[in-house]
């Protein structure tokens, strides 16, 4: 309901049960612009005069979320198998769409921590692709609750002139897709309930976001019960799978028959299907019979010639997808106040206190501020940012500060983002999703904005896909070196997922998850700066396959006094996994991470106190033991024991790539007073030895490929796989259309560049970083092929040819 003032939206703001917070996500193709171009025309709040000359236009950038506010005001009505208001509500919701593409799926990632529910858009055409699975994945794994959108029906009509049973079982083959990607990730029994897709629960949606129509099942059993004397729950339970109707006879049966039809088609697909033949009627004289037997009152705009666009005109007006869609959210989608309830557990560590805790499960107008911020974006090509966040609890107002440890926050602006514009209003309370200012310096990529007076600790956001397509970076003039690096960590804000390393030539690397994603911060470098020739490479992993005989000793480089002895091995196969899944933490209870370790991966239950660190990072893939009393007692060298660790383990001994699952226990440790760098140096050292003797590794990352094609284009898309060392794993056809999938692993570099070579033969193409695998050979040997990347890896940054350790440096 487009018109309503901002003043009525932000009294339903200060009421968290009125407030849906949800992420628009889906694949390629899926249709994510159009559905956010017609629900912006047909639900924004209108901009006054004196509103908007405080608002603000930013450029919406459909590669990056985008926040809106919507309305909606729900009316109650007999929808069956949904159990609906009682009486007229105002609600507002909160919206970000997202790029439709897993080049950008970092969007998604930063986008679902801050909302509560999701709608994934599926094109029916394409099916249920990577890029859909990925997205519903992590909706499930943030403890989203998702609902399912089978869209451009009508392309499936019109382009690909599908009958209707055909077209049918296409849609149920998409829905039955989606069903088993959720089944396979949530967890019936867990805090959300049950999130599995229904169309009889009208948690599905069918339509044409391009066109303006959708409709559930429940809204169908509504409109035609009436006709057929019987009740909505009756029909709406005959909407869906084998269920067939005569009705000249008005009997029904459970299997196909002669004169039986399948009741989807006659009362779902048959009247849409009426409207499309009556626009190719030459006279569109069909039109007003078919506005009759409908039973709907429409109006027409008389002075519009094309029978198309009367068509779509007529099929928005009978099923306005605007009304579907958002009163589909309002019934399924939980508000901040129950949402909150259950996502606490997964967005916060252990480290927050008891009231900040409970602040945010209760959802506090009261309590004290905490809003997460998980995105930016920038206003033109000005340097004004602002930043994107979810108030948890109490409220955030404009021109407050913020008291904190180290320094004091001053907001300077909050503002709501009603389409294209940013409006600045006094304050917005807990459960909203709203942008503000004043906090640039402050939070580099990913923050918290708290008054508590304890730290609000909010666990990493894990990403779907991982980084590992890199970029050099090297300014033409040296005197640019300054510049390059502010405006990294510029795109650094806009795009969190990327990350940024120097080596030891000065070269900037920076680290992406597509190829599409790190040649959109190329270019927007380029207009600042004046960059050397450069390609795209594919980041590798360092490993070892056996456990050395022996312990590797290095002493301290200044007094050669102080030492350090470590033995490594490799971690059990799937412990990597399920770290990077979160089951095993940094911020775990010590005791239950042991218990863990021990009942699936054979650690011993007792080593819950002799753990000491992850590396690189806090969710790093090594782990770091002591093993006895000995080396507990040199705890005035533990801190750099450590960062020695994580310098190792990120930077490692064959070409600074990051290593990947070693166990490195400290076997004896003696320290006497010295510099912490010596420590840092002397386990580092003592680290890369041990990996030398434990035959060491490189991992190459596997993509994983997706190609929607049509059947005749199956084989030159294989050939074109199979040239790049593709490893087919399946094709499959998408229901009854004309598209299939085919879909393979494609290693290392080969990956780069493949959708530019599929060209047209494809109709998408995704591709995704899935799983490590160690390379053949060994990068010891100078002649092998693993040792030709290590060595043309540490050329392109600045070390040494000669692998320490190898052949060909001991010789």
């Amino acid at each position: 309901m487009a018109g309503v003032g901002m003043e009525v939206v932000r009294k339903v703001m200060k009421t968290p049960e009125n407030i849906r917070n949800v992420a628009v996500i889906g694949g390629t193709d899926s249709g994510i612009l159009p559905l956010m171009d017609g629900l912006n025309r047909t639900a924004s709040p209108s901009v006054s005069t004196e509103d908007g000359s405080r608002c603000k236009k930013y450029d919406v950038n459909p590669m990056t979320a985008n926040l809106t506010c919507l309305y909606h005001k729900y009316t109650p009505a007999d929808i069956p198998g949904v159990e609906t208001l009682s009486a007229k509500k105002e609600f507002v919701i909160n919206i970000m769409d997202t790029p439709g593409s897993v080049d950008f799926s970092a969007e998604v990632d930063t986008t679902l921590r801050m909302t509560d529910g999701a709608v994934i858009l599926v094109d029916c055409i394409s099916g249920v692709t990577l890029d859909t699975k990925l997205v519903l994945k992590q909706a499930i794994r943030e403890r989203v609750k998702p609902l399912l959108f089978v869209n451009n029906i009508d392309r499936a009509i019109t382009e690909y002139k599908l009958s209707q049973e055909d077209l049918y079982q296409t849609i149920h083959s998409v829905v039955e897709a989606a069903k088993g990607v959720v089944a396979t990730y949530s967890d019936e029994s867990g805090p959300m309930g049950s999130v599995q897709f229904s169309p009889l629960k009208g948690n599905v949606l069918f339509g044409s976001a391009s066109q303006g129509w959708g409709v559930t099942l429940g809204e169908i059993a509504a409109k035609q019960a009436e006709k057929l004397k019987v009740t909505p729950s009756v029909l709406l339970g005959k909407l869906w799978g084998d269920n067939f109707y005569n009705p000249s006879q008005k009997k029904w049966k459970n299997e196909p028959s002669q004169d039986f039809t399948r009741a989807f088609n006659i009362f779902v697909l048959d009247p849409v299907f009426k409207l499309f033949g009556a626009s190719g009627n030459a006279q569109g004289s069909a039109l007003p019979d078919l506005i009759e037997s409908l039973g709907a009152t429409l109006t027409l705009d008389n002075n519009e010639t094309n029978d198309r666009q009367k068509a779509q005109e007529m099929i928005s007006q009978w099923l306005p997808i605007s009304n579907s869609l958002l009163t589909m959210i309002v019934l399924h989608l939980p508000s901040p106040l129950t949402a909150q309830g259950y996502r606490t557990e997964v967005l916060l560590k252990r480290q927050t206190d008891a009231v900040g805790t409970s602040a945010i499960r209760t959802c506090d107008p009261k309590g004290p501020l905490i809003m997460f911020v998980s995105k930016w974006f920038q206003i033109g090509q000005t340097d004004i940012m602002y930043a994107v966040g979810r108030v948890f609890s109490g409220s955030i107002v404009s021109g407050s500060e913020i008291k904190e440890p180290q320094r004091n926050t001053k907001v300077t602006e909050t503002s709501m983002v009603i389409g294209d514009n940013i409006c600045p209003v006094p304050e917005v309370s807990c459960g909203n999703i709203c942008a503000i200012r004043g906090v640039e310096q402050r939070i580099a990529k990913i923050g918290v904005v708290t008054s508590h007076s304890s730290p609000v600790v909010f666990n990493d956001i894990r990403p779907s896909v991982s980084p590992v397509i890199q970029l050099d970076l090297d300014p033409k003039n040296p005197a640019d070196a300054p510049n390059l690096l502010t405006e990294l960590k510029v795109l650094m804000k806009l795009y969190p997922i990327l990350e940024c390393s120097i080596a030891a030539s000065g070269l900037h690397i920076l680290t992406g998850t597509s190829e599409h994603l790190l040649m959109r911060c190329k270019t927007y470098l380029e207009k600042q700066i004046v960059l050397k020739p450069t390609k795209l490479h594919v980041a590798y992993r360092e490993t070892i396959t056996k456990e050395p005989d022996m312990l590797c000793t290095a002493v301290s480089p200044s007094n050669k006094k102080n030492e350090t002895s470590i033995k490594t091995k490799p971690l059990p196969n799937g412990l990597c996994e399920c770290i990077e899944e979160g089951f095993i933490t940094a911020d775990q209870d010590p005791i239950a991470r042991a218990d863990y370790l021990a009942k699936n991966f054979g650690f011993d239950a007792n080593e819950a106190e002799r753990f000491w660190s992850f590396g690189p990072g806090d969710n790093g893939l090594n782990l770091l033991y002591y093993s006895s009393k000995q080396v507990r007692d040199q705890g005035h060298v533990r801190d750099s024991l450590i960062s020695g660790f994580r310098w190792a383990t990120r930077e490692g001994i064959l070409c600074e790539e990051a290593m990947r699952g070693v166990r490195i226990e400290i076997r004896y440790a003696k320290w006497q007073l010295s510099e912490d760098s010596d420590a840092v140096e002397a386990i580092r050292r003592a680290i890369q030895g041990s990996v030398i003797a434990a035959s060491p590794r490189l991992m190459e990352a596997l993509s994983r490929v997706e190609v929607v094609c049509s059947q005749d284009a199956t084989l030159a898309v294989r050939e074109i796989l199979t040239n790049r060392q593709g490893r087919l794993l399946e094709e499959r056809r998408v229901g009854r259309t004309p598209m299939s999938i085919v879909s393979c692993y494609i290693p290392g570099e080969k990956c780069l560049g493949v959708t530019s070579e599929l060209g047209s033969s494809a109709k998408s193409v995704q591709v995704a970083f899935d799983h490590w695998e160690i390379m053949n050979g060994d990068p010891l040997d100078p002649e092998s092929p693993a040792a030709m990347v290590a060595m043309e890896t540490r050329a392109r940054k600045g070390l040494p040819s000669d692998i320490p350790g190898s052949h060909s440096s001991s010789a």
